[in-house]
């Protein structure tokens, strides 16, 4: 694992600090971004976050976030103790921290963050090859680390009714990408 030093934790609470997760409507609800299952917010919420580090064709054509930002909370359930496989050109931390109701919006507070686990962005594999059109039209960049992909490829494998459209696109992706972590199959 790699280690943060104190003025790089700095950064990720700075960076990840009041950042929306979610809308009270009634009660505060937020999900786990792997099973959907409602995650409790009054203890400590496990995160993955990212800073892209060296991807140039996703910065060229998305300018994504420039520091740290939260790309998916963990119920229970979901719970992992380090990331695996990570992804080349994203820095990875894996992050206990709060939330709060501030008038009806849930944020982060990161004033109390814990990192579990870091990966730096020169460790893993190289990304899967998820076309920049499908992460612009999701607006989300973190879908091309290969952690993300592996949970999308699980839920494929484990669903018993699946477009068989999102079955193909996923094997295409898999099979242009160039370095492939070991065990991923569709």
């Amino acid at each position: 694992m790699g280690e943060l030093s104190p003025i790089h934790t700095g950064v990720l609470r700075r960076d990840l600090h009041g950042e929306t997760v979610g809308i009270i409507h009634t009660t505060p609800i937020l999900s786990c971004d792997y099973c959907n299952a409602i995650v409790n917010t009054t203890e400590p919420i496990l995160y993955e976050a990212i800073r892209i580090a060296n991807l140039p064709t996703l910065e060229t054509h998305l300018d994504p976030p420039k520091g740290w930002m939260l790309d998916a909370a963990r119920c229970r359930d979901c719970t992992i103790s380090h990331l695996s496989p990570t992804t080349i050109g994203y820095e990875e931390a894996l992050v206990l921290l709060r939330v709060t109701d501030v008038d009806g919006i849930l944020s982060t507070d990161a004033s109390t963050l814990k990192v579990v686990h870091l990966s730096p962005s020169n460790d893993g594999y190289v990304p899967p090859q998820v076309g920049t059109h499908i992460l612009a039209a999701s607006g989300d960049v973190g879908a091309a680390r290969w952690l993300r992909m592996c949970a999308r490829i699980d839920h494929v494998n484990t669903a018993s009714i699946e477009s068989p459209i999102v079955m193909k696109q996923l094997s295409a992706m898999i099979n242009r990408s160039t370095d492939v972590p070991p065990g991923i199959n569709i």
